[in-house]
């Protein structure tokens, strides 16, 4: 199943992945800390434990940390 990933720094990446695959398995293959991250599907925030089950666009917008 394809699996687009647009992350708002690193660029966009398109995927091969098992329906079933957690957003958190899907992100440490691309060695993105899950615990750095948002991920939204039609703009909607969703849990990084929610697994893939179509094919979809997954943005990944990094947590923005002040000083």
């Amino acid at each position: 199943m394809r699996v687009v990933v647009r992350h708002v720094r690193r660029g966009t990446y398109v995927l091969d992945v098992r329906p079933g695959t957690k957003i958190s398995e899907l992100l440490l293959s691309l060695r993105i800390n899950p615990l750095e991250v948002v991920t939204l599907i039609n703009g909607r925030v969703v849990p990084k434990e929610e697994p893939i089950n179509e094919e979809t666009e997954i943005v990944v917008q990094p947590i923005t940390r002040g000083a």
